[in-house]
């Protein structure tokens, strides 16, 4: 299946300059990429912020966070009511991993443990988590599969 193509409009007007001179595309909407979106409900998710993917289904969704703050693992939320979406369960990763992949297929939900950037753990090492979502609010861990790299 060939790979979506997505076309970045140009900058106009303020945006970010986190990396030397260089807009970041993830300094916020701009308003030529707000067509057919408007905000529904919002959610600090209780501080855990710089999220990455997220899954939703029936009415829950699984929010995967980088790791940035010290917030390192996935939060689900009940979003049943958009307009109010609420923290029902939090999966925390130890200091020295994060996650910011998360994949739901069929009864089960996958995400990535990534060893953070320079984090001194030789228990650390990259992968997989498995858990079971038959309770969606509540994934119960299944199995850890270590990966070489990250």
């Amino acid at each position: 299946m060939p790979r979506p193509r997505y076309d970045v409009p140009p900058r106009t007007g303020d945006t970010m300059v986190p990396y030397g001179n260089e807009p970041s595309p993830l300094s916020g909407p701009r308003p030529e990429m707000k067509r057919n979106v408007r905000v529904v409900g919002h959610t600090g998710l209780d501080g855990w912020g710089d999220t990455f993917q997220i899954q939703v289904r029936g009415g829950v969704a699984y929010v995967a966070a980088s790791g940035a703050c010290g917030h390192n693992g996935m939060t689900v939320l009940d979003v049943s009511d958009p307009s109010r979406p609420r923290v029902v369960h939090r999966i925390v990763d130890k200091p020295s991993a994060r996650t910011h992949k998360v994949l739901l297929v069929e009864d089960a939900l996958y995400t990535n443990s990534e060893k953070v950037p320079g984090a001194d753990d030789p228990e650390a090492v990259g992968g997989m988590r498995i858990f079971d979502l038959r309770d969606p609010k509540k994934p119960r861990f299944v199995n850890y599969i270590e990966a070489e790299g990250r």
